[in-house]
């Protein structure tokens, strides 16, 4: 039990939670020692880096802009973009004593996060604290940035910097060290349980229903300059929400319970360093998790966002913000928010069983009962021991912890990173590809090891290889698994000749644990291996799913981490030519008779859903209505699970390929003159004309703005309503894009097994 001693006074207080909690910190032996400061959430670069990556829509027919380079104007004149709203939100701003997650029911939640809110978008004094604040993170962004040009963990540069900043911020935000005080950068820490597991659902809600109830504003208001303040202001609120929402894509913010240990403890201070154990644990070692979208995976934590075993999460978390952003949008230009309870954001939350004996994550390292008592796990160094104990005293417990507490990295039984590098023996191809296999520039490897969800830190890198009049290299002397690896993934980063360095990408994965060859055949850094070398087609739905047939007519779909599930073969007699999914659960399979099957999850089997003779090109708009060719003369259209009721219009020309924005717009490749052409919707198709121009094959369509086609070479294309058609860098096939504006391609046939690639199109595009 906690001891039963008097509340101490502020100045102890920091003193345990700074000097034990921060300055000693967990240590992981044989591995590195984890300094991380006192406010237990992404760092602040992180969280401007998945804020900024949000593309922002506005009404109008404003083409969708990059949120990183459009700051919003707050009232006290501040201007932030997006991301850097994320970072500020909760962690700097907010009201210390007035958490939101306490409040007493929607309104009062909502009446809290607005304060919070406020303390930052309101307050004049904040406008010079901001950019002090600001100007102090950037140290942190410049760190990792030169950890990723040097091939290094982004993770570690945070080990180099240790605790400085959070001493400089909580200074800026009104403490001092001698003596002792409090800011309100380490006040906010203390009452930091907004940002855990349901408490950070409770205060994303609350937040994002204040974001939306402005949003509809915008869409009820008539003068066009009222309009645009609160389209900033709707947008600045939902990123200060999205902050609580982002927080809940590290490891360490799931299962720790923070809020119950706090209170748990005497004094509470206490409580909060021994619950940053468990956070930095967590954190550091990862926990396998899923989401509602069916997605699971292996996931990271704080300080280890942009590392390379947490990818996955970095591209679910770009997904959720995204999708809350959408929904402000949405409300902008139709006046109406959805429930709560159908905010699309939460379903691309982690889900984890609080199960403390799920022994498919380690053990916790405390639990509690629900009714507020806490045990931590007895063993405190062994990770798989499943046994808790109840008796502890907290400031004793706390000073046991700083002296003792060092699990073992990796843990007993994990696999261990490689210890030597590949060696680039030869280069494939003659020729150069901008802007990465340029001459004068180089390129290097690095492997990492893989079982499943798992996967190791990258080993040590390749010496550069010096690119000439060539491209795409041939491995030789890549390391092996002394045990568990079952595959192996092969890691890329290109130095070009203005020293510029690019980010780290997986190039491929070897299927095994014996080969000692690897070659590279992707042409683009932009583009990153998705874990399949059988795939025959691809197709996404507007709400995010992914799903794909192989060469032999097996249907899959992405469950993340560059896993997939593969589905029951079809009925006999069937023969898939292609899928319109609907999202990440459901999907319909059509065959060149027209005969369609719709996949039922509850009853994991396929299942008859009707069929048109003479129906090709079959997709689907917001995933209930069916667009098609018809005999090839007529575009047919109607609810898909009512044939009786579907329109035929004939068309000018009969389209090669369909494909529906998200808006609802069809787009369609003409079969005589290869263009990309929209259509009007009465009868007639505009072209989408650019220069220079190509003879496309296939098209995908994001929305009005956003149109992407590849040609007969298989090059790809990038249509923007403001610039036309412009060439993007590497080679595709069978083109399909999610809501997030990424692009999901097959590389081109070229011999070899092709391999799905997916890349953030704005940055594959050259320049």
């Amino acid at each position: 039990m906690p001891a039963a001693t008097p509340e101490l006074s502020e100045t102890e207080q920091l003193a345990i939670a700074v000097s034990l909690a921060q300055m000693r910190g967990p240590r992981f032996r044989r591995g590195r020692r984890n300094d991380q400061h006192h406010p237990l959430t992404f760092e602040g670069g992180e969280h401007t880096l998945i804020g900024d990556s949000v593309m922002l829509r506005f009404p109008g027919g404003e083409a969708p802009i990059r949120a990183g380079t459009l700051p919003l104007r707050l009232p006290n004149g501040l201007s932030l973009t997006y991301g850097q709203i994320v970072a500020l939100g909760g962690d700097f701003y907010g009201i210390p004593d007035r958490p939101i997650s306490d409040g007493q029911g929607d309104a009062d939640q909502q009446a809290r996060f607005t304060d919070a809110y406020n303390s930052l978008a309101q307050l004049a004094a904040s406008k010079d604290e901001a950019t002090a604040i600001l100007a102090i993170m950037k140290t942190e962004i410049d760190a990792v940035s030169a950890a990723i040009y040097n091939g290094q963990q982004p993770s570690s540069a945070y080990e180099k910097i240790g605790d400085s900043l959070s001493e400089q911020w909580n200074k800026i935000t009104g403490g001092t060290y001698v003596p002792l005080h409090f800011g309100r950068y380490l006040q906010l820490a203390f009452t930091n349980w907004d940002h855990f597991g349901a408490h950070a659902v409770i205060a994303y809600s609350a937040g994002h229903a204040v974001a939306l109830a402005t949003a509809t504003q915008v869409f009820n208001t008539a003068d066009p300059q009222a309009k645009k303040v609160l389209e900033g202001i709707a947008y600045a609120q939902n990123a200060f929400a999205d902050h609580y929402l982002s927080d809940l894509f590290s490891s360490g913010h799931l299962r720790a319970p923070r809020r119950e240990l706090h209170f748990a403890s005497t004094p509470t201070a206490a409580g909060d360093a021994l619950t940053r154990y468990m956070h930095d644990e967590d954190c550091h070692y990862g926990l396998n998790v899923s989401n509602l979208n069916g997605m699971s995976w292996k996931m990271y934590g704080d300080k280890r966002l942009q590392d390379n075993v947490n990818d996955y999460s970095m591209m679910a978390v770009e997904q959720a913000v995204q999708a809350s952003a959408d929904e402000i949008y949405v409300a902008m230009t139709t006046g109406v928010a959805p429930a709560k309870a159908a905010y699309d954001a939460l379903n691309y939350i982690p889900i984890l069983a609080f199960d403390p004996n799920d022994k498919t994550n380690t053990a916790p390292l405390w639990i509690t009962d629900g009714a507020g008592n806490c045990s931590h796990r007895t063993d405190t160094n062994n990770l798989d021991s499943y046994a808790w104990t109840g008796s502890w005293w907290a400031t004793t417990f706390l000073a046991w912890m700083g002296i003792h507490y060092g699990p073992p990295n990796p843990l007993p039984g994990r696999m261990a990173p490689p210890t030597t590098a590949p060696k680039v023996s030869s280069f494939l191809n003659a020729g150069n590809y901008a802007p990465d296999w340029v001459a004068g520039g180089s390129v290097r490897y690095a492997v990492s090891f893989v079982q499943g969800n798992d996967e190791t830190d990258v080993g040590p890198w390749s010496d550069w290889a010096l690119i000439d009049n060539q491209s795409l290299c041939g491995l030789t002397q890549l390391p092996v698994s002394p045990a568990q690896a079952l595959s192996r993934r092969v890691y890329r980063q290109f130095a070009r000749p203005d020293g510029h360095h690019t980010g780290i990408v997986v190039a491929g994965e070897v299927p095994d644990n014996t080969s000692t060859r690897f070659n590279d055949n992707s042409l683009s850094q932009a583009w990153s291996y998705m874990g399949r070398t059988d795939l025959a087609a691809i197709y996404t739905g507007l709400r995010q799913g992914v799903w794909a047939w192989t060469v032999n007519g097996s249907v899959v779909r992405f469950v993340g981490a560059r896993a997939w599930q593969q589905l029951p073969a079809f009925p006999n007699g069937f023969n898939v030519e292609g899928l319109m999914p609907v999202d990440a659960h459901s999907a319909y399979a059509y065959d060149p008779q027209g005969a369609m099957l719709r996949w039922d999850s509850p009853s994991s089997s396929w299942v008859a859903a009707g069929s048109e003779a003479g129906l090709s090109w079959p997709c689907l708009s917001n995933g209930a209505t069916l667009w098609g060719v018809w005999s090839g003369q007529s575009l047919i259209t109607g609810p898909i699970d009512q044939p009786a009721s579907w329109k035929s219009t004939p068309t000018a020309f009969s389209p090669n390929a369909l494909s529906v924005s998200r808006d609802g717009t069809l787009y369609g490749v003409d079969g005589t003159d290869f263009q990309v052409y929209r259509w009007n919707g009465d009868g007639s198709w505009a072209p989408l004309f650019g220069n220079p121009r190509f003879n496309a094959s296939q098209v995908a369509a994001l929305d009005p703005h956003t149109v992407y086609a590849t040609d007969i070479n298989q090059n790809v294309h990038q249509y923007r309503a403001v610039s036309g058609w412009i060439q993007l860098s590497g080679y595709g096939r069978t083109p399909a894009v999610t809501t997030d504006d990424t692009l999901w391609m097959l590389t081109p046939f070229n011999g070899q097994a092709p391999s799905i690639y997916v890349g953030d199109t704005l940055f594959a595009a050259p320049g």
